[in-house]
């Protein structure tokens, strides 16, 4: 009986601060991710790959995005690795589908038409870009970010080399890391292990910031601990943990 009513006065309290949070599914992220891009994409006139590379690096948020592109387009170019144009460019591929060119990973000759490379121009074998991609989903979300394996080459490899050569698997994995990507001075993911919601805080943060996530999990918004009004965060953080 005391469990339910616990249980009960805990609902209680999350309902009277609901208008102070919203609980975001996954699919409610890839909808803002989307509109995101669509924005971004119509604001600076390319392409939605494009317009996700440098959403990424700006943390999803858009007016951000629009304020440094439009103060110093090339240094975005540059943070981001979007490059304007490619560092090497050879016409004679587009001409001779014969040729055969050196991948700069494992040196072996391959034709031009079995070569990949990222916007740099600097071209791989099949082989050794996917195991490249492979290692860079398998190390974790740091492969959004992911560059060029050719020296100090800067451009970053796109979602299209990770369409075109990622495991169906990786491909899932990657989507995921997207999707977790989007973190906002407002948005926070639940701390909760293996919980596939967001929450986004509404409100001033002048009183409780405990949120009840739809998992069920409730936590500080503020800190990310276990839920402790009235307690305040810093003496929850310095408190001893009892084991």
């Amino acid at each position: 009986m005391a469990k339910e009513m616990a249980i009960d006065n805990k609902l209680k309290g999350a309902s009277q601060l609901q208008k102070k949070y919203i609980v975001l599914s996954e699919d409610d992220i890839r909808a803002r991710q989307e509109q995101a891009i669509t924005e971004v994409s119509s604001m600076l006139s390319t392409s939605r790959a494009s317009a996700c590379i440098v959403l990424r690096h700006f943390n999803w948020d858009v007016n951000e995005v629009h304020d440094s592109w439009f103060a110093d387009e090339e240094k975005v170019r540059k943070t981001t690795g979007w490059l304007k144009i490619p560092v090497v460019s050879d016409p004679s591929l587009n001409d001779n589908k014969r040729l055969r060119i050196t991948c700069q990973i494992c040196f072996d000759d391959y034709p031009c038409n079995r070569m990949f490379g990222a916007s740099c121009g600097h071209l791989f074998c099949r082989t050794c870009l996917q195991t490249y991609i492979a290692m860079s989903i398998k190390d974790g979300s740091g492969c959004l970010f992911l560059r060029c394996p050719e020296g100090e080459c800067s451009a970053i490899v796109g979602d299209e080399l990770f369409d075109a050569l990622a495991t169906y698997d990786d491909k899932l994995k990657y989507c995921w890391y997207l999707v977790r990507s989007y973190v906002k001075k407002d948005v926070k993911w639940c701390p909760a292990s293996d919980c596939k919601y967001a929450v986004e805080f509404v409100a001033d943060a002048d009183d409780s910031c405990d949120v009840l996530c739809e998992c069920g999990h409730s936590f500080c918004w503020k800190c990310t601990m276990d839920a402790h009004h009235p307690v305040d965060c810093n003496s929850v953080s310095t408190a001893p943990r009892v084991v």
